[in-house]
């Protein structure tokens, strides 16, 4: 049994027994990003305030979560889509270069059912919770993003023991485990002449920004993050080209990045201490040879 409030409660008791039945409802989708940073969407036709937050009806649009009753563990694994309105950016970048940039990796989705006792966006009873969850994958597309969701029984599945080996670490980089400061491995800079959406020129970039990233601080790109794949002769590539092109002067952070070796955590970070990889751990092929 879902639990519910006792006004939602009365409201679907007296709407069961009624001869003519019109409950009023709207399905609301909160996706919580690994940043914290929340978008909340509804299946409404119009705005809905729930909860201290406003479901936007042409926002990022959710469509083909299924509710699911079973018994047992099996996990509930569907898959979705994302359609941007339009006009939608997520800190100024589009739907398809926010996935590209990680925006969505390890993002959470929950589904609410909001009631209303007036008209759907009206005064709110209450709400059932039909789904939780996160994004197991997400791939962009033209016009929408393809995702597969799962819920919490998701958990269920994970291999035990929890850390296995791996010859590189299992951290994310700036995480807790990993423990190191972003913040001492930022280097400001500005935007300087023969940048392109593509390729940022500046004297600050170097080779430890390589799998890094860059965020813009001033300027048409402000706070637009990107992901960086290479740094040639002080100019940066990016992994999908920014929505607009930086003015020469615009300011932006660099972050180093790391490639999860035990050489760059010890030689870039100095953090050997917290690395969370086995990479002296002899191959199977070997383990079997010495028997």
């Amino acid at each position: 049994m879902k639990p519910a409030s006792s006004a939602l409660v009365s409201y679907l008791a007296a709407q069961a027994t009624a001869k003519s039945v019109s409950a009023l409802f709207a399905d609301c989708y909160t996706i919580t990003l690994a940043s914290g940073q929340a978008i909340y969407s509804t299946s409404a036709d119009s705005d809905v305030v729930f909860g201290g937050n406003t479901f936007l009806h042409n926002g990022l649009l959710v469509k083909g979560l299924k509710y699911k009753a079973t018994i047992g563990f099996d996990d509930d694994r569907q898959d979705i889509s994302l359609a941007p309105s339009s006009g939608w950016a997520l800190n100024g970048a589009t739907l398809s270069q926010a996935i590209i940039n990680g925006a969505f990796d390890g993002a959470a989705l929950r589904r609410d059912r909001v009631f209303f006792s007036d008209y759907v966006g009206g005064t709110a009873i209450g709400s059932v919770l039909l789904f939780i969850g996160l994004f197991l994958s997400i791939k962009p597309g033209a016009l929408k993003a393809e995702a597969e969701v799962a819920n919490e029984l998701r958990y269920l599945e994970q291999m035990m023991p929890r850390n296995l080996f791996s010859l590189r670490c299992n951290h994310t980089l700036y995480d807790s485990g990993c423990g190191v400061n972003q913040a001492s491995f930022s280097t400001s800079g500005t935007v300087q002449a023969g940048s392109t959406a593509s390729v940022i020129v500046s004297s600050v970039a170097l080779a430890k920004h390589v799998q890094g990233v860059i965020l813009f601080t001033s300027g048409a790109a402000n706070g637009i993050q990107a992901a960086v794949v290479d740094v040639n002769a002080g100019a940066v590539s990016l992994a999908y080209p920014l929505p607009v092109t930086p003015a020469v002067g615009d300011a932006f952070t660099l972050y180093a990045g790391c490639d999860h070796t035990i050489a760059t955590c010890q030689a870039k970070f100095n953090n050997l201490a917290n690395f969370r990889g086995t990479p002296f751990i002899p191959s199977p092929q070997q383990a079997l040879s010495s028997k």
